[in-house]
Order: C-alpha cells, then structure tokens, then sequence
C-alpha cells in the first residue's frame, strides 16, 4: 500500500480473511490530505437489521445454535496456506474481559509483515455468543520514520449460525485511524458490511480433505464505493477451513492444512 490512507481501509479487509499486509514508506501526500476529524468507533447491533451505530451487539439472531463453527478453547489452533505460503499457526492463547465480554486472544490471526516503511501489528480477539461469531479488532503501526499509527478496537461479526439460508446480518462501523502528530488529523472511515448465509449443512470438499455440515456464507464490505467480497466455509466443530477474497485488486485464498482442539 502506497497511501497511508488506504491503511485504515485495507487493515480491515486483511483482518478478516487472514492476510498480511506488505506496506511502504507513508506517502506524505496522503498524509497531508489524510481526512476529516472527529468520530468514534463502533461495533454492529444487529437482528438482521441495519445496525444504529450504537455500537452494542447481543449476539441474538433468529433460531438456535447447534454445536459450534469454530471451536474456542485455550491452545486450539489452525494452520492455513495462503495463496502457496504456510501460515504460523493461528492459536487461541489466553482469555481476555473487555466491557464484561470474555473473548480469546489469538496468535498469528493477522500475520504481520513489512519492508523499510510500516509494520502492522494488529491484536484479535474472538468470541462466540448464541451462535454469533466475533472478532474485536485493534491496530497499533509503531514510530514509522518517525510516525505512529493507532486503530482503535472495533468489533466484526464473522458469522451467524443459527440463521436460515438466505438470511443477512449487516454493520455500520466508524473505524477510527490516529498519529501521533498534531498537525494529521484523526481519519474517520465508515464501513458497511453485508453477511449471508449462503449454504449450510453441505459437505465440503478441498485441498483432498471432506468436510461435512458446512455453512457456506458471505461477507461484503464496502468503503468509499470499494467492495471486497469474502467468501467463507465454516466446518461444524472444526472451525474455518477455506476462504475467497476479491475486489479493490484484492485476490486470495486461503485453506485449511491442519488443526488441534482440545
């Protein structure tokens, strides 16, 4: 990424699909054309309808969860290839209370990368609450030639799994992206999510392994009229096994090559 204004953006997208994000020096430019002040961070209250902004979410949804999707215990871990390089496993490694929510913390959710310019590092934290599935999000890029670079915690549903076919879930989120110099005003950057259920107890096979009860769905996420779709396959009692990103020149894929639950 060229402009720092893309980071905000972008670091979003990655997050989700489990992507790192090779960076360059900040282009002063984008910097001095970074964007508006003010705004506030939010997460997504949502019953199948549009979320208000507030910021609060449940996790209720029409029906009941049966089993889980994504199996959330302490040392549980996936090792996933992207697009032909092997990923540190991502391994749940400690539990963390944030606003009286209990979530896990994971290692190597966001895989971080760099060259002379930014190096991301991001925090994630993933909870699960009657068949919704979260993840609380936070950014910090440290003291790039000589700027730093926050995003304040946000939180994505990643799937609901007790919603018919067919069904959607959407998101407003204000992601908030600040410097540590005065003179760059904080970036507000609005993002709306549209998820569906597309398939659900199909088997599923790839990379030659069989996958039974799987939930097919779909993530949009749009900004600045940019869409980036993702497509997910979640196995009952095993977790995410693939994932298809396109859009705003983003193309991968990410598979499922082994994993260890407790």
């Amino acid at each position: 990424m060229k402009k720092a204004t893309l980071i905000t953006v972008f670091l979003l997208f990655f997050s989700l699909i489990f992507v790192s994000c090779d960076t360059e020096p900040i282009d002063n430019k984008a910097l001095e054309n970074a964007g508006d002040n003010g705004g506030s961070t939010g997460g997504g209250n949502d019953d199948g309808s549009d979320d208000d902004g507030s910021g609060t979410d449940d996790g209720s949804g029409t029906g009941t969860t049966d089993g889980s999707y994504w199996p959330m215990v302490l040392n549980n871990s996936w090792t996933y290839n992207q697009d032909g390089e092997t990923l540190e496993p991502t391994k749940l490694i400690s539990k963390q209370t944030v606003d009286g929510k209990s979530y896990f913390k994971t290692e190597h959710f966001f895989a971080n990368s760099g060259s002379a310019g930014l190096t991301g590092e991001a925090t994630f934290l993933l909870r699960q609450s009657e068949g919704a599935y979260y993840a609380l999000i936070s950014v910090e890029i440290p003291d790039a030639q000589g700027i730093s670079i926050s995003v304040s915690p946000y939180e994505v549903i990643l799937l609901k799994d007790n919603i018919d076919v067919g069904k959607t879930w959407t998101q407003k989120i204000s992601q908030k992206t600040s410097y540590n110099i005065p003179e760059i005003p904080d970036v507000i950057t609005e993002i709306n999510i549209l998820g569906t259920i597309l398939e659900k107890g199909i088997t599923f096979t790839d990379n030659g392994k069989v996958y039974k009860d799987v939930i097919k769905s779909q993530i949009k996420q749009t900004v600045s009229g940019m869409t980036i779709t993702t497509t997910y396959w979640f196995a009952k009692n095993i977790g995410p096994v693939k994932t298809q990103s396109s859009g705003g020149g983003l193309n991968s894929t990410t598979t499922l090559l082994s994993y260890k639950l407790n």
